[in-house]
């Protein structure tokens, strides 16, 4: 019986480790969702900023449309007033058979008068209904770039809502992968440090660090994944110790290392 209950627990280790293998797998191709999820997400925040600042634009236009329209109607009613001027003057000497040219002259005059006014008004009409197409088409783009950005937070948050629901450890060990990536470790590392399984570096291996601008030997050094108790989340560790952490130290004795050989 001992022997038999053996045989089925071995079993039933093997498949346990079958499906542990194949959650890992979903969870790395649900971590990289994620961060795809989260970088269209600054994409669309950047282009509702970039439409807003667009929508700013032709408002300012559109009130300089406005002020010119107020201005071609004043020069119209400015027009009129010197108009109805030369008309008295014109009435006044029209008894005077000598006046004819003159008056002839002044009609012309206000006729040119009437016509570039009339054409300053439909210039500023023409202009003022372009605004106002523009501006219904930046409504219309922000609504829709509003919607698209509403819809793609749903999924997202029902995606994060599953994620925490039946893989809780996915999003906390998001921030492991990112350290990962950030010290120059290739994504087959990374995935193979996802089971948590402490392993070890290769002779001449090397990680790099942005903040130092320094790659760091890390030759047959202990890497390993694990949960962090204070924050819950999971973070990439050197010979035990959080890998920022170990750099930070690297770099101190790197410097003085250094600086006994200057004083020397």
């Amino acid at each position: 019986e001992l022997y038999s209950e053996h045989t089925r627990l071995t079993e039933a280790n093997s498949s346990l480790a079958a499906k542990n293998k194949s959650l890992a797998y979903t969870n790395a191709g649900l971590s990289e969702e994620a961060t795809r999820l989260s970088a269209q997400r600054e994409n669309l925040a950047a282009d509702n900023e970039r439409l807003t600042v667009e929508k700013k634009e032709y408002e300012a236009q559109t009130s300089e449309a406005r002020q010119e329209a107020e201005t071609a109607m004043r020069e119209r009613d400015e027009a009129k007033a010197e108009r109805d001027a030369q008309r008295k003057e014109a009435v006044s000497n029209i008894a005077n058979i000598f006046t004819g040219s003159k008056t002839k002259r002044l009609e012309a005059e206000v006729a040119r008068k009437d016509n570039e006014i009339r054409e300053l008004k439909d210039r500023a009409e023409a202009r003022e209904q372009d605004f106002r197409r523009e501006m219904s088409n930046l409504s219309d783009n922000l609504r829709r770039q509003k919607e698209s950005e509403a819809s793609t937070i749903r999924i997202h948050n029902y995606l994060e809502t599953d994620l925490n629901t039946f893989f809780p450890d996915v999003l906390p060990m998001l921030e492991a992968a990112r350290e990962c990536r950030e010290v120059g470790l290739s994504d087959t590392v990374t995935r193979a440090l996802l089971d948590q399984k402490p392993r070890y570096f290769k002779e001449g291996a090397t990680i790099h660090s942005e903040t130092y601008r320094q790659d760091f030997d890390v030759s047959n050094a202990e890497v390993q994944i694990k949960r962090n108790p204070t924050d819950n989340k999971f973070h990439l560790h050197i010979n035990g110790t959080r890998v920022f952490q170990w750099l930070k130290e690297q770099w101190q004795k790197l410097k003085q290392t250094f600086s006994r050989g200057i004083r020397r």
